[in-house]
C-alpha cells in the first residue's frame, strides 16, 4: 500500500498538475528503493514539458519559497485545508480532497478522490495480467525494468525459431557475456530440500513436493512491471516467495535461508572446467562479462566461489536498475566493455531472459544446457582452442 502522500503525488503527476519541486518534497521522506524508482520515473515527466517550481502550493501574490510548507502557510488559503502537508507521509487520509497546484501562479485545487482508485488497491508486487492492463501507472511513462511487455511473450507463438538466430564467423566476436545462476553457477541442493530442511525449525508442515509446487507457482507469478524483483539485497522479494512456498511468515526463516544462499555451501561452479575455458577465451583477446538478474549478493558470492576475477566486468540487475530481457542491461555491459552489440555472444539458460533479451539488444546468443553444455564448447564457437 502506497503512503497517501505518494498516491496524491502520483495522481497529480498523472493529471499533469505537479512540478518537479513538488514531487521532490512529497517523496523526500519515503526513500525506500521502490519510492526512489517511482520518484525517478515521475521526474522524467518534467524533463521537457513542465516548469520547475520550489513550492508545493503557489498562490496569487505569494512569493516562491524554498520551503513548500512555508509557502502554503504564508498564503491566504485556509491552512487547515492543507493539514496533511505538515506530515507528508501520514496515511489514512484518503478522503482528503486537496491536490497539488498546477503551475505557477495557481491555487489549491479541490478534487474528489475515489476510494476505488487502483492506486489504493495495488501493492506493486505480484500483478496478474488483467490488473496490469488497467494499471494507472501505465499512463505515466515510468521505467519498466524488464523492458517492453512484448519481450516477455515473444516466444509464446513460434518458440525459438521466431528469433531467427545465427552465429557469425568466430573471429567476429570481441566479447562473451555469461548468465550467472543456472549457467555459470548452480545450486548445490534443490530449493525444496533446503526450504524444507531449514523450515522444519520454524514449524513448516509442507512436504518437499508441496514446497516445490508452491515455489514454482510463486516464482512464476507476474511481477509489477514498474518494479524490480531484486531491489538492492532482494530481501523484500524473497520474503514473499518464502512465505508463499512454505506458508511461514516468520522473518527469521527468511533470514536463515537468505544467509544460506549467500555462502559457497549453497552454490558451485556448474562446469568444472569453466575456469580453464574462460581463461583461454580471455587470453585470446575476448572480453568477459557476467550479465545477471540477481540481487547484491552476487559479487561476494562469486568471490567466495573464486570466479570473480575471471571476468572484466559484472553487471547485476539490482545494481543497474534493469532486468533481463530488457535489452538495456546488455547494452550497459557493451558500454562497460567498449564493444558493439553485434560483437557479443551471450550464453544463458533462460529462453526469454537470455535469448530474447540478447537478440533485442543486437547480440548473438546460445542456450546453455541445450545448444552448449560446457564452456569448452562455447570456446569452440568462438574459435578458441582450450
Amino acid at each position: 500500500m502506497l503512503p497517501f502522500s505518494c498516491k496524491r503525488a502520483l495522481q497529480a503527476v498523472a493529471a499533469h498538475r505537479c512540478t518537479q519541486g513538488n514531487v521532490n518534497f512529497i517523496l523526500r521522506s519515503r526513500e525506500n528503493s521502490f519510492i526512489k524508482d517511482l520518484k525517478n520515473g515521475i521526474l522524467r515527466q518534467f524533463s521537457t514539458s513542465l516548469p520547475d517550481c520550489d513550492a508545493i502550493t503557489c498562490h496569487q501574490g505569494s512569493p516562491h519559497a524554498k520551503d513548500p510548507l512555508e509557502a502554503a502557510r504564508s498564503s491566504t488559503t485556509n491552512v487547515d485545508s492543507l493539514k496533511t502537508l505538515s506530515d507528508p507521509c501520514t496515511s489514512g487520509a484518503e478522503d482528503e480532497s486537496h491536490t497539488i497546484c498546477a503551475t505557477c501562479p495557481g491555487v489549491v485545487e479541490q478534487r474528489n478522490i475515489s476510494h476505488s482508485d487502483t492506486f489504493f488497491e495495488c501493492d506493486r508486487t505480484f500483478c496478474p495480467p488483467e490488473r496490469g492492463e488497467t494499471c494507472p501507472l501505465a499512463q505515466m511513462g515510468l521505467l519498466e525494468p524488464r523492458g517492453d511487455q512484448h519481450l516477455m511473450h515473444q516466444l509464446d507463438a513460434g518458440g525459438l525459431p521466431c528469433l531467427k538466430r545465427s552465429l557469425k564467423c568466430p573471429h567476429a566476436y570481441r566479447a562473451l557475456f555469461v548468465d550467472a545462476a543456472g549457467t555459470l553457477i548452480e545450486a548445490s541442493q534443490s530449493t525444496q530440500q533446503i526450504y524444507h530442511e531449514i523450515g522444519l525449525k520454524y514449524g513448516v508442515k509442507f512436504s518437499e513436493e508441496e514446497i516445490a509446487a508452491k515455489y514454482k507457482a510463486a516464482y512464476g507469478q507476474p511481477w509489477c512491471r514498474y518494479r524490480m524483483r531484486y531491489e538492492e539485497d532482494g530481501r523484500f522479494y524473497w520474503q514473499l516467495i518464502v512465505q508463499e512456498a512454505t506458508g511461514c511468515k516468520d522473518p527469521a526463516l527468511l533470514e536463515d535461508l537468505y544467509q544460506y544462499y549467500t555462502t559457497e555451501k549453497a552454490w558451485h561452479i556448474g562446469d568444472p572446467e569453466a575456469g580453464t575455458a574462460l581463461k583461454a577465451i580471455r587470453t585470446a583477446g575476448i572480453k568477459l562479462a557476467v550479465v545477471s538478474n540477481f540481487d547484491t549478493r552476487l559479487r561476494p558470492l562469486m568471490k567466495a566461489l573464486h570466479c570473480y576475477d575471471w571476468f572484466d566486468t559484472i553487471i547485476v540487475s539490482a545494481e543497474v536498475g534493469l532486468e533481463k530481457p530488457n535489452p538495456e542491461i546488455f547494452l550497459t555491459a557493451c558500454k562497460e566493455l567498449g564493444v558493439r552489440p553485434e560483437q557479443v555472444l551471450h550464453v544463458g539458460d533462460d529462453k526469454t531472459n537470455d535469448l530474447v533479451g540478447a537478440s533485442a539488444a543486437g547480440c548473438d546468443s546460445l542456450l546453455w544446457g541445450v545448444e552448449v553444455a560446457s564452456f569448452a564448447e562455447v570456446a569452440k564457437k568462438l574459435g578458441v582452442k582450450v
